[in-house]
């Protein structure tokens, strides 16, 4: 909350209105907040996703290896 985006309550709908308000009031932080979501978001690209699954897979061979 407040580093990728801002958090509401599930069924918060005046919660939601003021989070709205926030970001319509200070485009500033909806620009800084924007930014930081979309660095973050990279994260979970079908690249780094493969990537980190790879490295378990290749992690898990090599224990596998290592005690055999």
């Amino acid at each position: 909350d407040g580093e990728t985006g801002l958090l509401v309550s599930p069924r918060d709908a005046g919660g939601l209105a003021d989070a709205i308000r926030t970001l319509l009031d200070d485009p500033a932080l909806a620009r800084r907040l924007a930014r930081a979501a979309s660095v973050r978001a990279a994260d979970f690209s079908v690249e780094a996703i493969a990537a980190q699954t790879d490295a378990v897979y290749r992690g898990l061979v090599a224990r596998t290896e290592a005690a055999a």
